[in-house]
């Protein structure tokens, strides 16, 4: 574990101007102040996981051409002013630094903490100008469809109650990023197939948009403008509760974090 965490602080250090950068974006917006637990989480998810693997640790060079591969693409991203390629890039240094160092029986059976330093990445905000016209029309589908007079031009609506626009907090970035970290750690706790465990982090995110067009629909129906922070998480709640419910009560075997091999 004090390896792993090694390997982490040093490759952050040495492309400290783009780690900078991510850190700079966890403090500036709330949707992503979860990064700041990113790594410390997925460095006790190694060190609770390493307890029960067998794994030796032990040199693999192939996994420099890893590293050569996400120091070009970080080289790439920053040459393009793509922040977002570029703080992705530096996590894959990461995760091919480790592959190099700590061996491929180590790195395969730590698969799942690997991945989940990804989330330190603050990504999303580019599926905005996707998720809020898509809220837009599914909110004003469902209005139509409960008999409510609606009349739409581009992501403005006006309905007897009012007019409303859907902005980008509304895009359900938040709720997807939310649900997607919740997921990935909740099956990495359940012995379940790699297949099962990629279907539930689908199911998840399919459910985070839903849970969101809900949210918008409620608080058009309602009129609760006041209080759609607070009307959102609720529904968002109650869905993901429902989800981790439905995944502990069909999951094969007792909910346990063991070594994949």
């Amino acid at each position: 574990m004090l390896l792993f965490a090694s390997i982490i602080a040093a490759v952050l250090g040495l492309f400290w101007p783009t780690t900078l950068a991510m850190i700079e974006t966890w403090q500036r917006s709330s949707t992503y102040e979860h990064c700041f637990l990113v790594i410390p989480f997925a460095i006790a998810m190694v060190g609770y996981q390493s307890r029960s693997s067998v794994a030796p640790l032990q040199l693999y060079w192939p996994g420099l051409i890893g590293v050569t591969v996400a120091g070009l693409v970080w080289l790439l991203g920053e040459a393009t002013g793509a922040a977002v390629v570029a703080q992705f890039a530096v996590i894959g240094v990461i995760v091919a630094t480790v592959l190099s160092v700590m061996g491929w029986q180590w790195w395969r059976d730590m698969i799942f903490p690997l991945g989940f330093l990804f989330f330190a990445v603050p990504f999303g905000d580019e599926l905005l100008p996707v998720l809020v016209p898509l809220t837009a029309d599914v909110t004003v589908w469902s209005l139509q469809a409960s008999g409510v007079a609606v009349y739409q031009f581009g992501n403005d609506f006006v309905t007897p109650t009012g007019r409303w626009s859907v902005v980008e907090a509304c895009g359900g970035v938040r709720y997807l990023v939310a649900a997607l970290i919740a997921s990935y750690a909740f099956a990495w706790m359940q012995p379940w197939s790699t297949r099962k465990q990629a279907g539930f982090l689908l199911i998840a995110l399919v459910l985070a948009l839903v849970a969101n067009w809900v949210r918008t629909y409620v608080i058009v129906q309602a009129n609760l403008s006041a209080d759609h922070n607070t009307v959102g998480w609720i529904i968002f709640g109650v869905a993901m509760f429902g989800l981790f419910y439905l995944g502990t009560r069909f999951g094969e075997g007792k909910n346990q974090v063991h070594s994949r091999t």
